[in-house]
């Protein structure tokens, strides 16, 4: 069991959540300052090239690989409320084994939908490995992270 006493796949999806959240929180208010202040571009630039960085360390962190999957980093999107709240809200566990877990998390504020999310144990840490979007014909949808 994790620190909190739950499955250390689910503290891993929450320690996710933390993360993303706090990182576009962070990047969201410093460019958005920029562009209102009419910054110059270089310093803009350098932001989200900073930003791009702390994005790619998150996903390192969490075992997110795979340039559909990162295709955040290219377009660097950015929203207010921001994409992951700080805390996800689990719905349930879909499946469970030794090696792998599945969650359902609904999107509660913003763009708001129902998410799951399927974790795998590697090399003895739980990585994120899919996240998929219920889509409005009720059917699982790949969708990157």
């Amino acid at each position: 069991m994790g620190h909190s006493g739950q499955s250390p796949s689910i503290d891993t999806l929450k320690n996710f959540y933390f993360e993303m959240n706090r990182w576009e929180t962070t990047y969201y208010s410093h460019l958005r300052s920029l562009l209102d202040s009419d910054a110059p571009q270089g310093e803009v630039d350098a932001v989200q090239e900073d930003a791009r960085k702390a994005l790619v360390e998150i996903y390192d962190k969490f075992g997110i690989t795979g340039k559909k999957n990162r295709n955040r980093v290219d377009g660097l999107t950015l929203s207010d409320p921001p994409t992951y709240e700080g805390m996800p809200n689990i719905q349930e566990q879909i499946e469970s084994g030794d090696n792998s877990a599945t969650y359902l998390v609904k999107k509660v504020i913003g763009l708001q939908g129902q998410y799951k999310y399927t974790l795998k144990k590697q090399g003895g840490n739980w990585i994120l490995a899919k996240r998929e979007f219920l889509d409005h014909e009720q059917k699982w949808r790949p969708f990157a992270f």
